[in-house]
């Protein structure tokens, strides 16, 4: 007999049905993945994306095997919520910049300086489209081992980079994870990752390469040009509903 949760694994398709039972299964599991309520810019997906995602891949991982992307989507998001889910919009214009630039041949990425070891950028709409899947609406990265975070020491020391595509039946997730201990960036150009519910193609390897690119060009330039980065300001804290819960932002 299935367990029901393979049954509903199976039923929900579709990022709008995901949502749905989400919010109606489990809302406070997905605001520990979006703590504060932001009003995505005109042109951005929201950051619920990202939450979902990161719970779609918990609960995914409980299937046997479980999807190949989704331990490395619990990986950058578990992470990602220790610090708060540091997010990110990236301007139209400097993702355009970005995916036009290469970095330094010779760069090490062990070498990297981060403002968070996990964080959350949020793409323009078309920014980094699959020709069947539809956009790549965020770039979730994190960097390991982080010392904040004990259960990570024993990771080698690595760079992920995951994003899901809601717009597609069963909403893919790609990744991928190098190992970057005396890895230049262009030893990094070789790499690629699976889809969770498809077979890696020609297609699945550029889309790859071209997030990963852009998320180590993204955060190259948040650490040299901090005076590009606009801070997000608190508009106001939401009283919890629920007794011992932490107010929302």
């Amino acid at each position: 007999m299935r367990e029901p949760f393979d049954i509903e694994i199976v039923r929900l398709e579709t990022y709008p049905e995901l949502v749905r039972y989400y919010e109606q299964t489990c809302p406070d599991r997905l605001r520990t993945f979006a703590p504060r309520l932001i009003e995505s810019p005109r042109g951005y997906w929201p950051t619920k994306t990202f939450a979902v995602a990161a719970q779609a891949a918990q609960e995914q991982m409980q299937q046997h095997p479980p999807p190949c992307s989704a331990p490395a989507m619990a990986l950058v998001s578990t992470t990602a919520r220790h610090y708060g889910v540091p997010t990110y919009y990236i301007a139209p214009e400097l993702a355009e910049a970005a995916l036009r630039t290469d970095l330094a041949p010779e760069l090490q990425l062990a070498d990297l300086h981060w403002p968070f070891p996990a964080l959350l950028l949020m793409l323009p709409r078309g920014c980094v489209r699959h020709p069947l899947e539809g956009d790549a609406p965020f770039i979730g990265l994190c960097r390991m081992p982080d010392p904040a975070i004990p259960a990570t020491i024993g990771y080698k020391p690595s760079i992920t980079c995951v994003t899901m595509m809601h717009e597609a039946n069963q909403c893919p997730m790609y990744h991928t994870t190098q190992n970057v201990n005396g890895l230049t960036y262009a030893g990094s150009h070789g790499i690629f990752s699976d889809g969770s519910f498809v077979s890696a193609t020609d297609t699945d390897q550029q889309f790859s390469r071209k997030l990963w690119k852009l998320g180590l060009v993204l955060v190259s330039i948040m650490t040299a040009r901090p005076e590009l980065i606009e801070p997000g300001h608190l508009l106001k804290r939401i009283k919890a509903i629920r007794r011992g819960e932490p107010p929302r932002e």
